[in-house]
């Protein structure tokens, strides 16, 4: 017989057997969906440990980029350090054995515009003095450099010329260092002459330690002129190289403004000159080593370069036998109208060159170099150039602009060893220099013009100016220039004794009296029928005023009279 029923353990009441078989089937149930949520979570789980794998596995994978591209970086970075310790041993000198006049055959030791009263000395390779005198009247091409320091200047020469010259911030290019044609140059018509200088931007040296031994105020003081020496040192030497110069070559970097504005200097002497000049703007991007730099950096900044407008220009042959001259084309070409009567324009070429061991130098580099020496052999318009006649011609001119007491001819000798050198008893005066926004430079004298008269009759042509006062140290130039004018300059120096020495307490709260040095220049037409008997030399007459110390200066020219024919002979 079965089971009918159990009696409950709890309250001892008797539970039927149909009951029970319900209440088990409920419990069964229930097991059975704890059973199921157990395989829910095993695979939920399970689909954890996946993902998680997974996460770890693309962990893995970024961790192993991160350390090919850490690596790839580390090889780039020991490529580019191998390169240029290569580019130094190539081109680097070891200064301990090699100086610049090894490079050059002669070097006017320009560093110091002062340092001409002590006299500039030229030195010269093994054969510098014999190079010299050969080629000092022999028609040479003219070829100059310049441009800020440090920015591949000697290194570009060594490339166009073929030179071996010192390259690097361990050599210091002096003066004015000039390299002549060898035979060689001469056999192949590579007429030229090179000059290359240390660029501006120089830093200020105090080498014997002098200003620190000096007071504050005279330390300034020194300063300050050591300042205005070195500024002016390098305006000479660009002006010089940029005036004498057939062609020129400005080499820059990444474009700055201190390359803007030595360009603005550049292209406006270049704007006054007459004649035939070619400016060649090298933009020296060593730095860029791929292609697609060089041209995004052309596209970003020197098509939209505010001191220059280029026209993209691609080079083509001109027939057959015009040979390649590099995988790149591109040059770009900006021109001027010359600020003179001659109807000529300034022609401005802009070439790139990229890093010399990479893509963007095997690219560029070749064209760039070709380009300029096809241009130099082309170069027709040459003349004799004796450097250092020259350089005297030049500093004589530079001195009017710069100085309040300008060096005359006879005032500056050179020697037998060619050194340049002012006479003992003279000494320079600089005048005050501003340099503006564009880097042009403006001299201020501390003197003034006078007011002057220009009266003429029939026996004279008289030119009087006012300066009362003390007058001292008048000195009048007078000449018939080649296109038929009476040039007539007086300088001098007016000195105001209004006060005795013995007036100690008398204090000045103002005083508008023009004093100091003066000087003014005024040209004549002379016609054919005005001829002076004495162009060259006026007679000076000497106007007095009430206390002595001068008023009207009057200096006059006889006309030429002619004689009348007679009308019986």
């Amino acid at each position: 017989m079965g089971i009918k029923g159990i009696d409950c353990p709890h309250c001892h009441k008797y539970i039927p057997k149909e009951i029970l078989k319900g209440k088990e089937k409920v419990e069964v149930d229930k097991l059975d969906k704890l059973e199921n949520k157990k395989k829910d979570l095993q695979n939920l789980q399970k689909q954890l440990e996946t993902e998680k794998n997974n996460i770890n596995k693309k962990e893995n994978e970024l961790n192993n980029k991160e350390k090919h591209l850490t690596e790839e970086r580390n090889f780039i970075e020991n490529d580019l350090k191998n390169k240029q310790s290569k580019w130094d041993m190539q081109f680097m000198i070891d200064i301990k054995s090699k100086n610049s006049i090894e490079y050059y055959d002669v070097i006017v030791c320009i560093d110091s515009i002062l340092g001409i009263e002590s006299g500039w000395k030229v030195k010269y390779s093994n054969k510098g003095k014999e190079i010299y005198e050969t080629m000092k009247n022999k028609e040479l091409v003219k070829v100059g450099v310049v441009g800020l320091r440090n920015k591949g200047k000697s290194w570009l020469l060594q490339k166009f010329l073929n030179k071996d010259l010192p390259k690097g911030t361990s050599i210091k290019t002096e003066g004015l260092s000039i390299k002549y044609p060898n035979e060689e140059d001469i056999k192949n018509d590579r007429n030229y002459i090179l000059l290359d200088s240390a660029g501006t931007e120089e830093p200020l040296l105090d080498n014997d330690k002098k200003l620190l031994k000096m007071n504050p105020d005279e330390a300034l003081n020194q300063l300050e002129l050591i300042a205005k020496d070195k500024t002016l040192t390098e305006l000479f030497l660009q002006q010089f190289i940029t005036n004498t110069c057939d062609i020129l070559l400005f080499v820059v970097g990444v474009l700055t403004y201190s390359e803007q504005k030595l360009l603005s200097k550049i292209q406006k002497i270049l704007r006054q000159k007459k004649g035939y000049k070619k400016l060649f703007i090298i933009h020296n991007l060593q730095n860029f080593i791929k292609v697609k730099q060089i041209e995004d950096y052309v596209e970003e900044y020197l098509k939209h370069s505010a001191t220059f407008s280029i026209k993209e220009t691609i080079f083509t042959k001109t027939d057959k036998s015009t040979p390649d001259l590099g995988k790149n084309s591109k040059y770009f070409v900006e021109t001027f109208k010359k600020n003179n009567d001659d109807d000529s324009s300034l022609q401005v070429y802009h070439l790139i060159m990229g890093n010399e061991f990479d893509e963007s130098g095997k690219y560029y580099n070749d064209f760039a170099i070709n380009y300029l020496k096809d241009h130099l052999n082309t170069f027709t318009n040459i003349k004799s150039f004796p450097v250092i006649e020259e350089i005297k011609k030049s500093f004589i001119k530079f001195s009017e602009e710069a100085f309040e007491n300008p060096i005359k001819n006879n005032e500056i000798n050179i020697a037998d060893d060619l050194t340049i050198k002012l006479n003992k008893e003279k000494k320079i005066l600089f005048k005050k220099c501003f340099i503006d926004e564009m880097g042009f430079s403006n001299f201020f004298g501390s003197g003034f013009e006078p007011k002057y008269c220009i009266t003429k009759d029939n026996e004279k042509i008289n030119i009087s100016f006012e300066a009362s006062g003390k007058i001292t140290q008048i000195s009048p130039e007078s000449h018939i220039s080649n296109d038929g004018y009476l040039i007539f300059s007086i300088s001098g120096n007016k000195e105001l004794k209004l006060f005795s020495s013995e007036d100690k307490n008398l204090k000045i709260y103002e005083n508008t009296m023009k004093q100091g040095n003066f000087k003014f220049s005024i040209k004549i037409p002379i016609s054919e029928e005005i001829k002076l008997e004495n162009p060259d030399d006026p007679e000076f007459i000497k106007g007095n005023t009430n206390d002595g110390n001068g008023g009207i200066y009057t200096f006059s020219y006889n006309l030429y009279k002619k004689k009348q024919k007679k009308l019986y002979e």
